[in-house]
């Protein structure tokens, strides 16, 4: 379930399911402009999608001892899966932040 309000919110629990949910939301509420949406768990685990021209082209997820894992991608937002966040450090909830790109 998220709570977003003027940019900000929070996620009760982003998962490999609910993440690409989410993205495909706030690309709706922002009727397609760019953005980037950045959020961070209490245990300090960073996550990041940068969506440009309708498609994510970058996820970031850190994790608290600063390990990173970064995807370059070329997915149209309305395409997104599952597949693309399985086995990154998910499953927490996120403070989360939308900044127009």
């Amino acid at each position: 379930m998220a709570k977003i309000r003027n940019g900000r919110g929070v996620v009760e629990r982003v998962t490999p399911e609910t993440a690409p949910a989410l993205i495909k939301r706030v690309s709706w509420e922002l009727k397609g402009e760019d953005f980037v949406l950045e959020g961070r768990a209490e245990d300090g685990t960073f996550l990041s999608a940068a969506v440009r021209g309708g498609k994510l082209t970058r996820l970031t997820v850190g994790d608290p001892e600063g390990k990173k894992s970064i995807i370059e991608a070329d997915v149209p937002v309305l395409e997104l899966g599952s597949d693309l966040f399985e086995g990154l450090l998910l499953n927490r909830e996120f403070t989360i932040e939308v900044k127009r790109a």
